[in-house]
């Protein structure tokens, strides 16, 4: 993540809040790239922001999560199709992968992370061109 993420910008999140306590716990674990993630936790935008004070659907129902409100604004981008498929599973799978022996299922565990990853990122990207359209 610090190879990817330059010193410069917003960062876009969705929850910013989780996000945010996410790095300072990994900051408070790893001093020497602290000042790094410190810096990246200080330019977190969060996108959810929008959703709850400006662009509000009656499909969100009672909620502005990410799987409430990505089936409304971006409808192909869908969870059902991967092995892990929401926020609690990735906690399990992750609690898994790290004790897990296997270097082949560690390995499968990994997979179905970074599956789950790439379409959380994917689904932001794609919320915001489509917010930019509007």
């Amino acid at each position: 993540m610090l190879d990817c993420i330059g010193p410069n910008g917003s960062i876009i999140v969705y929850y910013a809040p989780f996000e945010r306590g996410r790095l300072r716990k990994l900051a408070a674990a790893f001093p020497q790239p602290a000042t790094r993630l410190n810096d990246i936790a200080d330019r977190l935008w969060d996108q959810l922001d929008i959703f709850k004070k400006h662009y509000r659907h009656y499909r969100f129902g009672k909620s502005n999560s990410l799987k409430s409100v990505l089936p409304v604004v971006v409808p192909e981008l869908i969870y059902a199709a991967l092995d892990v498929q929401n926020g609690t599973e990735v906690q399990v799978v992750w609690e898994q992968m790290v004790v897990e022996e296997d270097s082949a299922e560690k390995e499968r565990l990994s997979r179905h992370l970074l599956a789950y990853c790439a379409l959380d990122t994917f689904a932001m990207v794609r919320m915001h061109e489509v917010l930019l359209g509007l």
